[in-house]
C-alpha cells in the first residue's frame, strides 16, 4: 500500500482487533491504497457478520437453509445440478448454487457462505467506487462525500441479501465500466458473465448490443425518449406475457413474474412502505432525471467540451434509463433502475470532474445536500435490517462463536 499511513501488516492486525475501524481508515485512504485485498478483507467481514433475523422472510433466510440442507444431505454434484436447467425447475442461475454446494461440502454455517457473497460482490463494487472516486479531488467537499456515498448504495454490499440479481448488476456495471471508462476489452467478459448469475441480464446485455449497433447516438433524440418513458403511464401485462411465451422453455419457467398474482403481491408490499421510504423513491428518482438534465442541458447551452469517450458513457446510460423506465411498469421490473442509475450517477461524477461549467452553484449545492443527505441515511436505514451491533464492536474470531441475528434497526427502535 504505497501513501497511505499504514502499511499492509499494520491493516490486518487492525482489521483482526475491529474490522469497522480498519474499514474507517481504508476509506479515508481510498486513493492511495491499489492493492484489493483489504477491501476484499472489509467485504468478507460484512458478509461473515451478516444478520439474518428470524422469519424475516428474506431470499438470505432461504440461501442459508439451503446450505444447511445441502450439507446434512450431502447431496452429489451430479445430483443436485441435473435439476438446474430442467424445464421442471425454476433454477436458471448457476452462480449462486454452484457457491453454496461447494460450502456445502465442509460446512453449514452460513456465515463463511456470505462471507464468500461478499467478497465476490465487494470487489466489483469497490472497483467501480474506487473508479469513482478517482474522478475527483483528494480532498471532498461535504457534497462530493454525500455524492460518492450516493453511488456506492445504489446497490450497496447488503444486496448480498438478494445475492443473485445485485451480483449480476454490480458484474455487468464493472465490465460497463472497463469497456467505456478504462478502454479495457476485458469488460466483454464482465458483460456476459452475470447471465450465468441472473437470468434477467440477458435482457441487459441485448439491450447493450442495441447500443452498439445504433448507427447515431443524437442526444436530443436520447434525452427526448428518456424523459418520454420517465413520464409514460403503466404497460399491459397481456402483451408482454405473448412475446414471453416465444422463448424457450427453461425461460418461461419464470412467467410467474408476469403474472396477476405476482404483480399484486408485489402492489401489496409497496402499499406496506412508510412515509419516508415513499419520499426516499420518490426523491431519488427526481435526482436521477435531475442529474441526467444538468449533464444534457449544460452540454447543449453551455457548448461544453466534446469527449467522445464520455458521451458515449452518456448515450449508453440514456439509453439504459429509458429501457428501465418501461420496465419499472411490470412487477420487479424496476431492479434495472439499479444498472441505469449506477450509470447516471458516474456520469453525473464524470461530468463534475472534467467541466468546470459543469460545477453546481453553491446556492444548488446546498439544497442538493439536504437531498442526498437523506437520501444517504435511509440507505443506511434500508441496511440496518442486515447488519447488527457486532459489525461495529466485533472482530472475525468474536463473530464466529456470537451469531448475532437481531438488526441494529431493532436496538435503535427500542430506544424510542
Amino acid at each position: 500500500m504505497k501513501n497511505t499511513t499504514f502499511t499492509k501488516q499494520q491493516f490486518f492486525v487492525l482489521w483482526l482487533i475491529n474490522p469497522f475501524i480498519s474499514a474507517l481508515m481504508l476509506l479515508r485512504n481510498m486513493k492511495g491504497v491499489s492493492s484489493m485485498g483489504p477491501y476484499l478483507l472489509i467485504s468478507f467481514f460484512f458478509g461473515f457478520s451478516f444478520v439474518m433475523a428470524p422469519n424475516s422472510g428474506a431470499d438470505s433466510t432461504r440461501y442459508a437453509q439451503e446450505l444447511k440442507q445441502l450439507y446434512d444431505s450431502k447431496v452429489s454434484f451430479d445430483a443436485y445440478f441435473s435439476q438446474i436447467y430442467s424445464e421442471e425447475s425454476s433454477k436458471l442461475d448457476i452462480y449462486q448454487p454452484l457457491l453454496t454446494w461447494l460450502v456445502s461440502q465442509f460446512t453449514g454455517n452460513y456465515q463463511w457462505l456470505f462471507g464468500i457473497y461478499a467478497i465476490v460482490f465487494g470487489f466489483f463494487w469497490f472497483k467501480a467506487i474506487r473508479m469513482a472516486r478517482s474522478l475527483l479531488p483528494d480532498r471532498l467537499s461535504l457534497f462530493f462525500v454525500l455524492l460518492i456515498l450516493l453511488f456506492a448504495f445504489i446497490n450497496p454490499i447488503w444486496s448480498i441479501n438478494g445475492v443473485r440479481m445485485w451480483t449480476a448488476v454490480g458484474i455487468f456495471f464493472y465490465g460497463l465500466l472497463l469497456l467505456h471508462f478504462m478502454n479495457n476489452k476485458k469488460g466483454y467478459v464482465f458483460v456476459v458473465l452475470p447471465i450465468f448469475v441472473h437470468f434477467s441480464l440477458v435482457l441487459a446485455l441485448a439491450l447493450y448490443l442495441v447500443y452498439r449497433l445504433l448507427p447515431t447516438k443524437n442526444f436530443l433524440l436520447l434525452y427526448g425518449i428518456y424523459v418520454l418513458t420517465f413520464f409514460i403511464g403503466e404497460m399491459d401485462l397481456g402483451v408482454i406475457r405473448t412475446y414471453f411465451k416465444l422463448l424457450p422453455g427453461f425461460v418461461q419457467s419464470r412467467q410467474s413474474y408476469l403474472g396477476d398474482e405476482y404483480a399484486e403481491g408485489v402492489k401489496l408490499a409497496s402499499e406496506q412502505y412508510i412515509g419516508h421510504i415513499i419520499m426516499y423513491r420518490n426523491l431519488f428518482k427526481y435526482v436521477i432525471i435531475s442529474m441526467v438534465s444538468w449533464i444534457y442541458l449544460s452540454m447543449f447551452f453551455k457548448k461544453a467540451k466534446s469527449i467522445l469517450k464520455f458521451n458515449q458513457f452518456f448515450a449508453m446510460a440514456l439509453i439504459f434509463s429509458a429501457f428501465s423506465n418501461l420496465a419499472s411498469q411490470i412487477p420487479s421490473g424496476g431492479r434495472f433502475a439499479v444498472l441505469s442509475s449506477l450509470l447516471v450517477v458516474f456520469s453525473f461524477i464524470w461530468y463534475l470532474s472534467r467541466e468546470v461549467n459543469g460545477y453546481l452553484p453553491k446556492r444548488f449545492q446546498s439544497m442538493a445536500q439536504l437531498i442526498l443527505l437523506f437520501i444517504v441515511v435511509v440507505q443506511i436505514r434500508i441496511g440496518a435490517d442486515y447488519f447488527g451491533a457486532f459489525l461495529f464492536i466485533g472482530n472475525p474470531v468474536v463473530n464466529l462463536f456470537i451469531q448475532d441475528n437481531t438488526p441494529l434497526i431493532y436496538y435503535i427502535k427500542s430506544m424510542f
